[in-house]
């Protein structure tokens, strides 16, 4: 595995179907060595909540100018080319959980690989 791609995101609530990102940050390993990162709030278009605020630090002010979901997954998507994704907390973070990336990734080469491998 040459490349390979750490990513973690942070959602408005525990729920991996009903809750939106909030921030996805990414770093991408080459031979060991960490050679880029990606990190960027997301606008969820909906108030983050106390308790969530309280555990990551993520405010609605800090995420009222970002970019949607729309845009960020994009950006997101690029970065990750070509390398394996490593979530952080897969048992949370597995896109494939997150409606926002199956809804919005559904016509992707991700999903194409996947479905070529299933």
């Amino acid at each position: 595995m040459d490349s390979y791609v750490v990513f973690d995101i942070e959602t408005t609530g525990f729920n991996s179907v009903n809750d939106r990102i909030i921030e996805i940050g990414a770093v991408r390993v080459v031979e060991g060595e960490i050679k880029e990162t990606f990190s960027e709030f997301v606008n969820p278009e909906r108030p983050i909540p106390y308790k969530i605020t309280q555990l990551t630090t993520i405010t609605d002010d800090m995420v009222k100018d970002a970019g949607t979901i729309e845009e960020i997954l994009p950006q997101f998507l690029k970065f990750c080319e070509g390398s394996v994704l490593v979530a952080h907390n897969a048992g949370f973070d597995t896109v494939d959980k997150m409606p926002e990336f199956q809804h919005k990734t559904s016509n992707n080469a991700y999903h194409k690989k996947r479905e070529a491998h299933s």
